[in-house]
């Protein structure tokens, strides 16, 4: 059980089938039905395994996955189980484990686990956009957008201390990072003279827009959109696009970003990956090269670059 020393890679596979036979066994009713369960009850069952610590884990995996919903109160569901297609096949959804049968002859990939086209037919299909829960436009739109809510409820201020503005990184695909952070006012935005900046404040950032007017932060907004997806909607406008360098081999490939993901973004990748590693600022994700063009579509339409060798 070396899952329960280290849920990393392949082990996280162990850990996903214990959860979801857990949530399952204590959610389901003797009518066949649905009830929600407690976290207190899930936290018993890892305590009997003497890794209590560990459901917290298995339950982030499984609601990143979308297999379950939180409640109030410490309460968890079940989420609908449904079957999202992925370059022509079909990967199953829903907090119910493999070896309980009910899904046939299961073919694993990374997290994922892919059912036959009789067993899919069972389910409602949900897109792939849906499931990872990309609600916002292009990288044009989401610009347009931030410039849009800033001119509109942007308010006056004065004495920001502890400030930092992001800045983005210019040059060629090997410069890696893309975003920093800065203790000097700098335009994300330089025709609108628009900045992105931070703040902290009670030990944690607060993020905001903000006009500069002599080289000074002038009037603030709240930013309304996804901070991660505009930053990369940002780099991509100002041409220091986040590179993705691909590499391909006839069964794996790997796809290397130097940025954190997304949250919508990541949890494909984290589906999909048969191995992640980090290195530095570096991050790998090692998966079927049948499967890498719906990770590689995400990453374009996300706005960043790819660079690809073999």
């Amino acid at each position: 059980m070396s899952w329960l020393q280290a849920p990393d890679g392949r082990a996280r596979v162990t850990l996903l089938e214990y959860v979801r036979g857990v949530v399952y066994s204590l959610s389901t009713t003797k009518e066949g039905g649905i009830k929600e369960v407690h976290v207190s009850r899930i936290l018993n069952a890892f305590a009997k395994l003497g890794k209590p610590s560990l459901y917290r884990v298995g339950l982030k995996l499984l609601a990143l996955l979308q297999e379950v919903e939180p409640l109030r109160g410490g309460y968890w569901l079940i989420a609908p189980f449904r079957v999202i297609e992925v370059e022509n096949r079909f990967l199953f959804v829903g907090a119910v484990p493999s070896t309980y049968g009910y899904l046939g002859n299961v073919t694993n990939e990374g997290l994922g686990r892919f059912v036959t086209n009789d067993v899919a037919k069972q389910f409602p299909q949900q897109s792939i956009e849906s499931w990872m829960g990309v609600a916002t436009p292009d990288p044009a739109s989401l610009i347009a957008s931030f410039r849009r809510d800033h001119r509109y409820t942007a308010t006056a201020t004065i004495n920001l201390a502890d400030l930092e503005c992001l800045k983005f990184i210019k040059g060629g695909p090997h410069v890696g990072r893309r975003f920093a952070w800065v203790q000097h006012a700098h335009a994300v935005l330089s025709s609108d003279l628009i900045a992105v900046c931070r703040q902290k404040h009670g030990g944690t950032y607060r993020y905001f827009s903000a006009s500069l007017r002599a080289g000074k932060v002038s009037a603030e907004a709240p930013i309304e959109q996804s901070l991660p997806r505009l930053m990369y909607a940002l780099s991509s406008f100002v041409e220091a696009p986040v590179v993705a360098r691909v590499r391909k081999g006839s069964s794996l490939a790997e796809v290397t970003i130097p940025e954190r993901l997304p949250i919508e973004e990541y949890r494909l990748a984290l589906l999909l990956s048969k191995d992640i590693t980090r290195q530095g600022n570096y991050t790998t994700y090692s998966l079927a090269s049948n499967l890498a063009p719906a990770l590689l579509k995400c990453l374009t339409d996300l706005g960043c670059t790819l660079e690809t060798s073999k």
